[in-house]
């Protein structure tokens, strides 16, 4: 007697799905990947149980400026300004802050309200934590890491002077020019250079040390 949906002999197929690597047809076999399943005229999802897709958690990683690296959990229903909060969050004010703050994937700058799951974005993915593109070619960014140990960002212009960087901080933070010197990668800031000639470049770092009594030098930490 013949089985449902064929007499003996007719078609036969077997198809298991799970997260096997091949998916036996009639004896023959195709990768998984290659095979789109359906039921009902929708795809089968061949996500394994507890998958990100069921829990509704996954984990991308943040690479910001300096391209360092961290694992952060999220939702595929978080927006972007959601992810900015996150990111300072777990990294405070040594990122770039959440105003400035742009979040970079494949070379797309990604919009606050709109979510991870809407522009695709799946597990294990990396998104860049930056700025946002420069107003004008002579535009810099400068982080500055002030005696208190936070960061702020201020913009200037590569012809003005590392004094007027500090003057800049001076109106800002109200320590006054003469008592504060700023240095890049370890090595004290010429005043009368320009960022140019120091070689300050958009998004770079630069600390605050404060010139103490006796000409000593205390490093922000």
């Amino acid at each position: 007697m013949g089985s449902d949906g064929g007499g003996e002999g007719g078609h036969k197929a077997t198809v298991i799905v799970a997260n096997l690597a091949l998916i036996f047809v009639d004896q023959q076999y195709l990768p998984s990947r290659k095979l789109n399943l359906t039921r009902g005229g929708r795809r089968i999802s061949q996500q394994k149980s507890g998958g990100w897709k069921e829990t509704g958690r996954m984990q991308v990683f943040i690479q910001n400026l300096l391209g360092k690296t961290f694992p952060l959990e999220v939702q595929p229903s978080d927006t972007i300004a959601q992810i900015k909060a996150k990111v300072h969050e777990a990294k405070g004010n040594l990122w770039v802050p959440d105003s400035e703050a742009h979040i970079i994937f494949e070379g797309r700058d990604l919009t606050d309200d709109h979510t991870l799951e809407y522009y695709n974005i799946r597990p294990e993915a990396t998104l860049h934590h930056g700025l946002a593109p420069k107003k004008t070619d002579l535009e810099v960014r400068v982080f500055v890491q002030t005696l208190m140990s936070e960061v702020i960002l201020v913009s200037m212009e590569s012809s003005n002077t590392v004094r007027h960087l500090k003057e800049k901080l001076e109106s800002m933070m109200g320590l006054s020019a003469n008592q504060h010197h700023l240095a890049l990668s370890g090595k004290r800031l010429d005043d009368n250079r320009t960022l140019a000639e120091s070689r300050i470049f958009d998004g770079a770092l630069v600390v605050m040390y404060l010139q103490c009594s006796g000409g000593a030098n205390t490093f922000a930490q």
